[in-house]
């Protein structure tokens, strides 16, 4: 009888220990960082380092009152298994690519990656910004170091942003979205597809099918188009983001 109680403590010991869901994959133990590094459609009064700056919530924007009803929020919290957010280092305006008057000089995505905390995934929302205001394309050169890239160009700010990210911050997953905006500007929309390729980054493209009943202005989304957003950018992303490990 004691050995027969003693196996049985042994084995729920194991049990507690391996503790699965009803797929049978091993529960993770706490949740899912997701760090955010966008511009101003991943804004959110309160939710970034930035306290001045911030696009989301405002008084024109009647039927987007909750960060809960922004895209990543959903996304995240909604969406995702057991995730939770790190840090949304996002900035109403700027650029993936430095500039001398566009976009918030100083204040580029190269400038503020580092203010992630410690991420299990990195989503970049970058590049209509760049676009809208026609800077300077550049292309691929996939054989400079890193400090020899260009930052005053969208593709090797952009493949500098990745290679910055994942030097310091190794054990992050990086994934990619392209703005609806952006499929306006087909040359840095392909850009973003290039280097996810080459990189080997699983990557979201947003389309909206009526962009003015989807957006205030035709590039910040309204209730209807956040929710289109994590709709969209979660089915093209559910696989990858469920197989993130911690």
């Amino acid at each position: 009888m004691k050995k027969l109680l003693f196996l049985l403590a042994i084995l729920g010991l194991y049990a507690c220990d391996n503790k699965s869901d009803e797929s049978g994959d091993k529960q993770p133990t706490r949740p899912v960082r997701v760090a955010l590094i966008g511009d101003s459609i991943t804004t959110w009064e309160g939710y970034t380092p930035y306290p001045d700056n911030h696009q989301y919530p405002r008084s024109s924007y009647t039927d987007l009152t909750s960060v809960e009803q922004s895209y990543w929020w959903k996304l995240i919290y909604e969406k995702m298994p057991y995730a939770e957010l790190d840090v949304n280092t996002s900035y109403t305006g700027t650029c993936v690519q430095e500039h001398d008057t566009k976009g918030h000089p100083g204040y580029c995505f190269l400038r503020r990656y580092d203010d992630m905390n410690d991420p299990d995934v990195v989503l970049i929302n970058g590049g209509t910004n760049d676009s809208s205001y026609k800077l300077p394309v550049g292309e691929h050169n996939f054989d400079l170091a890193l400090e020899e890239l260009d930052e005053y160009q969208f593709a090797q700010a952009y493949d500098k942003l990745i290679r910055l990210i994942r030097r310091d911050y190794p054990k992050a997953k990086i994934m990619l979205i392209i703005g609806d905006a952006m499929n306006d500007y087909p040359r840095y929309r392909d850009i973003v597809m290039q280097l996810a390729s080459h990189y080997n980054l699983p990557y979201a493209m947003v389309i909206f099918q009526n962009r003015a009943a989807s957006t205030y202005d035709k590039v910040h989304p309204n209730a209807k188009g956040m929710q289109e957003m994590a709709d969209q950018i979660w089915e093209q992303l559910e696989f990858d983001l469920k197989q993130v490990k911690i």
